[in-house]
């Protein structure tokens, strides 16, 4: 029984089933989207949960070549360390989250920010897992403000924030 709820989480996931169609992820540039509507609402608590899943996670797991131990005692090792893991990725992504908020609102109020493009970086696939960063170019009092999602990685399913998070990009953007 175990095994076919197992499966099932999976399939789900392969399928792109979604709990939070508040802010969807279907693509990078919808990932884009729901960061900037999440962040522009002062919604940290969605951003937090923009990871990968932990069956996503496992999938990962399976993958990884330089994995030592059997299948089973991998993924055992895993689910172990899982909760602790992604405490700390939400807590990190949060703690970026807050630092993004405190530098906006230095110019300006988070409701007056305007997304005026998002730009994504060509993708790369490793495995089954897709990578890629994403840009949004926003403007909040006639000031352009470049937001970063250092790394987006996706795995047959939604788009998901990577354990970087995002920032406000500082170099040069064109």
């Amino acid at each position: 029984m175990k095994l076919v709820w197992t499966t099932l989480l999976i399939l789900a996931g392969v399928f792109g089933v979604s709990c939070d169609a508040k802010y969807p992820r279907s693509t990078p540039e919808e990932l884009g989207n729901s960061v900037f509507a999440a962040l522009r609402a002062n919604d940290r608590a969605a951003v937090q949960e923009m990871i990968l899943t932990e069956e996503e996670m496992l999938l990962l797991v399976d993958e990884n070549p330089y994995a030592q131990g059997e299948e089973a005692q991998r993924r055992a090792e895993f689910r172990e360390k899982w909760p602790q893991q992604k405490e700390n990725i939400q807590t990190g992504i949060g703690k970026k989250f807050d630092r993004v908020v405190q530098q906006i609102q230095a110019k300006g109020k988070l409701s007056d920010l305007e997304l005026l493009e998002v730009v994504v970086d060509p993708i790369d696939r490793r495995g089954s897992l897709r990578v890629t960063r994403i840009y949004l170019v926003t403007q909040l009092n006639r000031e352009e403000i470049i937001l970063r999602i250092k790394q987006a990685n996706s795995i047959n399913r939604e788009w998901s924030l990577g354990m970087l998070g995002f920032s406000i990009y500082e170099q040069p953007f064109r």
